[in-house]
């Protein structure tokens, strides 16, 4: 079988961000839903064309993902096991802010097979963050972090975030 990887565009975000170039912009509960029922009509049409083909991954990108309601997700994911071979051992995405994260969103990915977290993080600094139009603020992240840690769920970030983490982090939140 040849291997397929799958990506899933969820353009929706709470607010435009200053810097993005993605296509991604707000809507309204009925917008995402129609939204999602096209993708899923898109995966029962595409996945019987597919059959030779083995997911090794998945990822779910926007916008925001996880700005949509966290059944949607868990039905996509549901489409993605229903319509096309799926790897036992495939790398499942979703890009999330930690502003529009929960507990039960979080449960709700683990449970729909979800096993990476693709966190946006493109500061530590509070005023960087404002200025970029961010929705969250540092201390919301950290606690975000830990809510995930105790989850079991891995996340992902470049290694440049991760440094410049730990030499901003102290001042970011005192």
């Amino acid at each position: 079988m040849k291997n397929l990887e799958i990506y899933i565009h969820i353009p929706f975000c709470v607010r435009k961000c200053e810097y993005c170039d993605f296509l991604s912009f707000p809507a309204d509960d009925d917008a995402k839903l129609r939204y999602v029922k096209g993708l899923m009509a898109e995966m029962i049409f595409y996945g019987p064309l597919m059959k030779n083909y083995q997911v090794s991954s998945v990822y779910i990108g926007g916008g925001t993902p996880s700005s949509i309601d966290e059944q949607w997700i868990a039905a996509l994911m549901g489409g993605v096991f229903d319509c096309f071979n799926v790897l036992p051992d495939a790398e499942i995405s979703i890009e999330c802010n930690p502003g529009t994260l929960s507990r039960e969103k979080l449960l709700a990915y683990k449970d729909a097979g979800i096993n990476r977290l693709s966190i946006g993080l493109q500061s530590a600094n509070n005023d960087e963050l404002k200025r970029l139009g961010r929705i969250t603020r540092t201390s919301y992240m950290i606690w975000k972090r830990r809510d995930r840690r105790r989850l079991w769920m891995p996340a992902t970030g470049s290694m440049r975030h991760l440094t410049m983490l730990k030499e901003v982090w102290s001042a970011a939140i005192i």
